[in-house]
């Protein structure tokens, strides 16, 4: 068993958070510890879990389909409407899938699309914070679009803003100082431009677990399949038990599988274990503690072998300046340099 960065249908839950114990608060880190079988899995049972695999990668690209787009922005929050219009729809009934499967993949769709919308407004305010065309007034206007939902949604789907009371204050007097029309097709296609194409996985390779779809009995834990009251039993190579969501991968090929589970830990901190260390920078040794100890003692040698290169390419296109020698070669290389190099130091 070891430990990782918990990732599981798309949803990374490093995180941190505050617990109160021995009544002094102590911060602790969710992690992840991964369980394994101790048996190769049988082909039918394997196949069983495939199925499950297959039919979550289908309900997912399914809500992708349906909710990627903006006239969707509306119900992401906080997704029960979505939850509900699934239900409706019968594709779980279509598919056979057992509703503790279902609601989770939904749930998994639903968080990759409101990431998707989340790096796409973030992009928005990144270049309309550099853009030198924008009136500080004009830049006000749009930040308070972008991280106000009902305001930035109504402007994608070309509706009228509507905000309670004291935000749509706010707004008109931001509004006044604008001109409203001309900053929401700048807004249009701003997302238009950087927001992503619709999602979709192939990825059938596993699927998540809630509490309720798992039992840990006799040395291995017990799986729910699409079969009604039937799992599959899988033993373990320990005998550690847990309550919470679980990620299950398949290694089909090789009939195992991997268990991916996220739990609190508590941040260990030793207030003893302190110490001042001196550091040296050099030009050709890159760091030197007080204890003699050499880090990256290869910087002069890649920074002699680096200078040399650009001056000799300087030399080389300005004799050739006038044949308009391309340069993406040369770049490239450039930046190949740099990296690896660097990267060559860092790990040293």
């Amino acid at each position: 068993m070891h430990e990782e960065e918990y990732e599981a249908g798309g949803q990374h839950a490093m995180t941190g958070n505050r617990t109160k114990q021995s009544g002094r608060q102590a911060e602790t880190i969710c992690k992840t510890v991964c369980q394994y079988n101790k048996e190769a899995i049988s082909p039918d049972d394997m196949k069983k879990l495939q199925e499950i695999a297959e039919d979550y990668c289908k309900v997912k690209n399914y809500v992708y389909a349906r909710y990627s787009g903006k006239g969707s922005l509306a119900k992401l929050y906080p997704g029960y409407t979505i939850q509900n219009e699934m239900t409706k729809s019968g594709l779980r009934l279509q598919l056979g899938i057992p509703s503790v499967y279902f609601y989770l993949a939904v749930f998994d769709a639903l968080g990759d699309i409101k990431s998707q919308w989340t790096r796409t407004k973030s992009k928005v305010l990144e270049l309309l914070g550099k853009n030198e065309n924008l009136s500080p007034e004009e830049k006000h206007y749009l930040r308070f679009l972008v991280k106000s939902p009902n305001a930035f949604e109504a402007v994608l789907n070309q509706k009228p803003i509507q905000l309670i009371k004291e935000m749509e204050t706010k707004h008109n007097e931001l509004a006044a100082l604008v001109d409203r029309k001309k900053m929401h097709r700048y807004l249009r296609r701003q997302v238009r431009k950087y927001h992503a194409g619709q999602y979709h996985t192939d990825v059938v390779s596993g699927f998540s677990v809630a509490e309720r779809a798992y039992r840990y009995a006799d040395h291995g834990i017990y799986i729910s399949t699409k079969q009604s009251r039937k799992r599959v039993f899988v033993p373990l190579t320990d005998s550690n038990q847990y309550k919470s969501q679980l990620y299950v991968r398949l290694y089909p090929e090789s009939g195992n599988i991997e268990i991916k589970v996220p739990i609190n830990v508590l941040v260990r901190c030793h207030p003893d274990y302190t110490n001042e260390v001196g550091v040296s920078m050099g030009m050709y040794i890159m760091l030197t503690t007080d204890k003699g100890h050499v880090y990256g003692e290869r910087l002069g040698e890649y920074q002699i072998e680096y200078a040399e290169w650009i001056r000799g390419q300087t030399s080389s296109y300005n004799r050739r300046r006038g044949d308009s020698p391309g340069r993406k070669k040369y770049y490239a290389k450039k930046n190949g340099m740099w990296s690896s190099s660097t990267a060559t130091l860092i790990m040293s």
